[in-house]
């Protein structure tokens, strides 16, 4: 993690005097538009350079957010991991094993058999009835500003991970709460290398998805294949709609990533929420809790364990993000591209 947090130092100080550099050409270029009065030429490449401008302070923006979000998952786990023993992390998330290596029939074992699809359609009722608990805990329950953390918390359960967003988007709560259900009651919301994946609707009323897939999860340049169960739920209310997804992940048979032993449960929630007072804006938060897992007979080994943990962090991130972007594209599509008014009120 040093590495990665010395990395995203050196590229956010690159960055910022890349910034600095374009900032100081647009003031040149502006003084120049305005010497000679503004011709088509100049005013071009005043737009362009400031383009540039713009696009480098959002990423040093982008980046200087990765890097404090990094700095403070690295400080939370270095306080919890020297307030615990080396035996109390063998046996993390509640399961206390007796000597440090595997941790037989606890938790941690990712294959047992009562994990099935009831399982988890139960898991995913009651995370709904926590959603609230866990919006006031991180504190997007009551936030109208854009914002983008991750956590290590420990809870009853044990360590976790949690990670969350906020933003408001410039689409009404009724269409971008649509968007939003579409991209994760589908394939899209994926991000690695689908193996195979089988999905259903579980009711009806399809607002409840169940889903087992193989995955190839990238991030931190490794890899690491998982077989997935998943059941993703949608819940509408009058002011608000939040879509639930609960999961647990196995490493793969046979497989020679260096997390072969390890897993994760998962836990997230997707609310869009209307905006006071503006009609035409919405709110779209994001928030998962992970729970890295080591499978029966695996081997417990601090360094892995963190490694694990990052690896986990990182490809959560880069999947949030890219959902993000896949429905504010859906959303923007849409707004350029109404359909007729006779096609979106016709009845399915």
């Amino acid at each position: 993690m040093e590495d990665q947090l010395q990395s995203l130092r050196q590229q956010y100080i690159e960055n910022k005097d890349s910034t600095n550099t374009t900032t100081n050409t647009t003031t040149t270029t502006r003084s120049i538009v305005d010497t000679v009065g503004m011709p088509p030429v100049w005013r071009d490449m005043a737009a362009t350079q400031q383009l540039r401008r713009e696009k480098a302070e959002r990423e040093n923006a982008r980046l200087k957010l990765v890097l404090e979000s990094q700095i403070k998952l690295a400080k939370s786990m270095e306080a919890v991991m020297q307030r615990r023993t080396r035996q109390q992390l063998a046996g993390f998330n509640g399961v206390v094993a007796d000597s440090v290596g595997s941790a037989p029939g606890s938790t941690w074992d990712l294959l047992l058999d009562k994990d099935t699809y009831d399982t988890l359609l139960a898991r995913a009722d009651a995370a709904y009835g926590e959603v609230d608990d866990v919006l006031a805990a991180n504190g997007l329950k009551h936030l109208e500003t854009a914002c983008t953390n991750a956590q290590m918390r420990e809870g009853p359960e044990g360590m976790y991970v949690d990670i969350f967003t906020n933003k408001m988007l410039p689409f009404d709560f009724n269409t971008a709460a649509e968007a939003v259900w579409s991209h994760f009651r589908g394939s899209e919301k994926h991000r690695g290398n689908l193996y195979e994946n089988f999905s259903k609707d579980v009711e009806s009323s399809s607002d409840t998805v169940a889903e087992m897939f193989a995955i190839e999860f990238m991030a931190n340049d490794m890899a690491a294949d998982f077989r997935v169960k998943q059941v993703v739920r949608r819940y509408i209310e009058d002011d608000r709609q939040v879509v639930v997804w609960v999961s647990t992940a196995s490493a793969l048979e046979n497989s020679k990533s260096p997390f072969s032993s390890f897993g994760f449960r998962e836990k997230g929630y997707v609310i869009s929420k209307r905006v006071r007072g503006r009609d035409d804006f919405s709110m779209f938060q994001t928030c998962c809790l992970v729970s890295p897992q080591m499978s029966e007979g695996g081997t417990f080994d601090l360094s892995t364990v963190g490694a694990f943990t990052e690896f986990v962090l990182g490809f959560m991130f880069a999947t949030i993000t890219s959902s993000q972007q896949l429905i504010e594209n859906v959303l923007m599509d849409q707004s350029l591209h109404p359909k007729p008014k006779e096609e979106a009120t016709a009845k399915p």
